[in-house]
């Protein structure tokens, strides 16, 4: 019986970054079939996971878990940070109050999480 020749799998897609790209860059290598390709990236959750909120009153009981994303990234752009691009799906799912003052991405993702 002939064995197989030493095969990689496939790379399936996925999503790892969640900044953008700045610039691509793509040359050949030594061998046609292997090319390099540099990406240039920013991340956007660093600067999110480092910031925490400020305290306010409680608020936002019943609002949809996109309106709450919402409201933590406009919080997070009204304290003098650089606001980032969205692109959030809708949800009918609502949330109990909160009073913003956890880390952003801590409540982004408890709000995520709550919409399953």
């Amino acid at each position: 019986m002939v064995g197989q020749p030493n095969v990689d799998p496939p790379i399936l897609p996925q999503r790892v970054f969640g900044g953008c790209g700045e610039r691509r860059e793509q040359r050949r290598g030594r061998v046609v079939e292997h090319q390099l390709v540099t990406i240039e990236c920013i991340d956007w959750f660093g600067p999110l996971a480092r910031f925490n909120g400020a305290a306010v009153a409680a608020v936002g009981a019943s609002e949809t878990v996109t309106a709450r994303i919402n409201r933590i990234l406009d919080a997070y752009g009204t304290a003098g940070v650089a606001t980032v691009e969205r692109d959030i799906g809708t949800s009918t799912i609502t949330c109990a109050s909160t009073t913003l003052a956890d880390n952003t991405v801590s409540m982004a993702k408890a709000a995520a999480a709550s919409d399953g």
